[in-house]
């Protein structure tokens, strides 16, 4: 795939060192999303970056959006803390608290209640090029499942990917 840089991929997943260090920069992402309660399935392809702020990173993520009969940009942005080696604090952009991360092992889980809803996520740091968060959301109006595959760019990308979502899952190249 044009952009990504498949000799980056491997080591240990508690080898991966400073998190500020190994999330910094330009990745691809591609999410999967079930909205179990209507029914519907749908992709979001497009990128995120983290960017340097001065009490962490600054998370920007920005694609499209297919769901049912909706297709457009979808956008979102949070700021990342790092209180400590392998923890994480994530931010919304007001500045509320979201969640906590402790991935000092490669995996950890957090939750979020947002009034009578509660979002669940599982994030695994799976190579130096890829990581993988999965939210199940649940509450009264909705029933969701959000798997987000995160790709490093080898390089900033001059165009956008053209290809399918198959093209940015593990084992289809």
């Amino acid at each position: 795939m044009r952009g990504l840089d498949p000799s980056a991929d491997g080591g240990p997943r508690n080898g991966l060192g400073d998190l500020h260090i190994y999330l910094k920069g330009s990745w691809s992402i591609l999410r999967l999303i079930e909205d179990r309660r209507l029914g519907l399935e749908g992709t979001l392809l497009g990128e995120a970056s983290f960017g340097e702020h001065d009490q962490g990173l600054h998370y920007r993520e920005a694609g499209r959006m297919r769901l049912g009969a909706y297709s457009g940009r979808a956008n979102q942005t949070y700021l990342y803390r790092f209180p400590g080696d392998g923890l994480i604090e994530v931010h919304f952009a007001d500045g509320r608290f979201f969640h906590a991360l402790d991935l000092t092992g490669g995996v950890a889980e957090a939750e979020h209640l947002c009034a009578r809803d509660r979002y669940r996520t599982r994030v695994e740091l799976l190579t130096r090029s890829r990581w993988k968060s999965r939210w199940r959301v649940r509450g009264p109006a909705k029933d969701l499942l959000l798997t987000t595959w995160y790709l490093r760019f080898a390089e900033p990308p001059t165009c956008r990917h053209a290809g399918g979502a198959a093209d940015y899952l593990p084992g289809s190249r």
